[in-house]
């Protein structure tokens, strides 16, 4: 697949736009979305890449992007994590459906890296049903930049424009 095909396939979500960081994304607010915290750098961390792993099932392919690339990559699933981690990435990352029906993004801009499920409400409660540390996660990246506003005066509104990607319902 060519990388101008893997955009414009992802144009639901992306508006066909490339980002440099998290702050920078825009994400229609009528499309669902989860955000994701701790990663693992560019990678999902193991329970969030098993979480999605189920949550999506094991008959389709799904395909890795990164912003720094023109390589796309496709995998038959089901993925081991130990595969998926052994990836040599290294700019903003993106995991997509090859229906393009639901999207991970990730970008390693804050301590260890954050991303962005955007899917359909079924997939995004798929993984939420699935994903115990949820709540942790989202307490977690509030502390994060909480302490990060002793020293970063913009640490708060980047906080709010990360909080305004999460389009969905709340965490049980």
């Amino acid at each position: 697949m060519k990388k101008k095909e893997f955009w414009s396939n992802l144009s639901w979500v992306l508006n066909e736009q490339r980002y440099e960081s998290m702050e920078d994304f825009m994400i229609p607010s009528d499309i669902p979305t989860f955000l994701l915290y701790n990663t693992n750098d560019l990678c999902l961390n193991e329970e969030q890449f098993n979480a999605l792993m189920e949550s999506i099932g094991s008959t389709e392919k799904f395909y890795i992007a990164q912003n720094d690339s023109e390589e796309i990559y496709e995998f038959d699933l089901p993925m081991s994590y130990n595969d998926y981690q052994s990836l040599n990435l290294f700019s903003i990352t993106y995991l997509a459906s090859n229906k393009f029906d639901w999207l991970v993004i990730i970008d390693e801009n804050l301590e260890s890296g954050m991303g962005i499920l955007a899917a359909k409400d079924e997939i995004i409660d798929n993984f939420m049903s699935r994903y115990e540390s949820a709540i942790h996660d989202i307490q977690n990246l509030i502390a994060f930049h909480y302490r990060d506003a002793s020293r970063n005066p913009y640490s708060m509104d980047n906080l709010i424009k990360i909080l305004s990607l999460w389009h969905g319902k709340s965490i049980k």
